[in-house]
């Protein structure tokens, strides 16, 4: 696991290897909440920018963003990343499901 502590956009940037034997890739709500209990931050503050798992292995390289000001996060991190976290699907347009 490695942290660098980024405070021109007051946040700590953490890259960690989780390892999930006989089990599925984690997924960002489970990522989120194992990292604000280990940091001691609000699950809110925690931004999982990424998940790769290799074909055929139990070991998934993440890397997440945790922020001490939420606000600038809303303005930092990419659209699609927060509309993941808040529940909502992360690609296409929100227009087009408005007008179905």
């Amino acid at each position: 696991m490695t942290e660098r502590e980024n405070p021109l956009l007051k946040r700590k940037e953490v890259e960690a290897l989780v390892e999930h034997v006989g089990k599925a890739t984690p997924s960002r709500a489970e990522l989120r909440k194992v990292f604000a209990e280990q940091y001691g931050v609000p699950i809110e503050h925690v931004i999982v920018v990424k998940i790769r798992t290799r074909y055929g292995t139990n070991k998934s390289f993440v890397r997440c963003h945790l922020y001490e000001d939420l606000s600038v996060a809303k303005v930092v991190e990419h659209k699609h990343l927060l509309r993941k976290h808040e529940g909502e699907k992360g690609g296409g347009s929100s227009e087009a499901e408005e007008k179905a």
